[in-house]
């Protein structure tokens, strides 16, 4: 329909109309709550957001609130992804760069200082800023390896129990 009448071939300008629907407009300030009871009154699952200035800050989906509630949600349209923690074995495990340090320090039994950062790839990042993919930091006994990074984060880590630890472990246990 657009191709035709950007060609000069004008149609009706209200055959448009049918496939346009109404968004909500707020600034981009608004508490999510308020945003969400809007959506829901009005039963429109976009709104756009505007900054200070007038400009277009962004759009917001019902989705995008959604998950902030209650995490990933995933849908036909969403790329199949690595979990965000595979299991190797029980001393190796390749984690995505956002999992929390907590997690990490759960995981393995650490207790790796947090130095003002939540997740593993910061605290990577805070050990070494200058890291590139395949290098490595070590902390009490393990590795953590940098598989995947781009210019501002860190995204796969290896984790791996050095192997003079994992066999000092295992000769306790015998």
């Amino acid at each position: 329909f657009f191709i035709r009448y950007m060609n000069n071939d004008k149609e009706d300008l209200s055959s448009i109309r049918t496939y346009m629907r109404p968004i909500i407009e707020v600034m981009e300030t608004t508490p999510i709550h308020d945003l969400l009871l809007q959506m829901q009154k009005k039963r429109i699952p976009m709104a756009v957001l505007y900054d200070e200035y007038g400009g277009t800050a962004g759009i917001v989906t019902l989705e995008d609130i959604l998950e902030e509630i209650v995490g990933e949600i995933r849908d036909e349209y969403d790329e199949d992804e690595a979990p965000p923690i595979q299991h190797v074995n029980e001393y190796h495990k390749i984690v995505d760069g956002k999992v929390l340090i907590s997690e990490v320090k759960d995981l393995f039994g650490l207790h790796i200082e947090e130095d003002d950062v939540d997740t593993i790839g910061g605290w990577i990042m805070m050990q070494n800023h200058e890291i590139e993919e395949g290098q490595h930091v070590e902390a009490e006994g393990y590795e953590f390896k940098v598989l995947e990074k781009d210019a501002y984060q860190i995204k796969r880590v290896e984790i791996r129990k050095m192997e003079q630890e994992q066999e000092e472990e295992k000769a306790a246990t015998v």
